[in-house]
């Protein structure tokens, strides 16, 4: 038996107004993660298990804000972290301006290789 994570996804409302009459604005979302056995996940059905999130997500949510189920997803093998996205997506870009200089240089050959054609095909008149 090993532990997992339910990653449960949702929506985040705040209330904009009093407890009498709400007015539930969404703010984004929220992720939950509810540790538990791996066995328990996979003897028990599914519905079960999301309306049991759901009754926990109704507990945790209050006046002034709730959260509405989305969502969710088991993680059996932990979180792996990735470190450098910038570093990534700046090559990215270089990438880009490598293949957009290298498409308008084809233009250009394509050109002038047109432009050969019409002045061969010319003299050959």
């Amino acid at each position: 038996m090993s532990k997992v994570i339910i990653k449960v996804q949702t929506q985040c409302f705040e209330n904009y107004s009093d407890t009498d009459t709400p007015y539930w604005k969404p703010k984004g979302g929220q992720e939950f993660h509810f540790p538990t056995d791996s066995d328990w996940v996979v003897t028990n059905d599914s519905e079960g298990i999301i309306e049991a999130i759901v009754n926990m997500l109704a507990d945790y949510s209050n006046e002034a804000c709730k959260y509405e189920y989305l969502d969710h997803d088991v993680d059996f093998h932990g979180i792996i972290v990735l470190q450098g996205i910038q570093l990534g997506y700046n090559a990215v870009l270089h990438r880009r301006r490598i293949k957009n200089q290298i498409d308008k240089d084809a233009e250009v050959r394509e050109f002038f290789d047109s432009v050969r054609k019409n002045l061969k095909d010319g003299e050959e008149e």
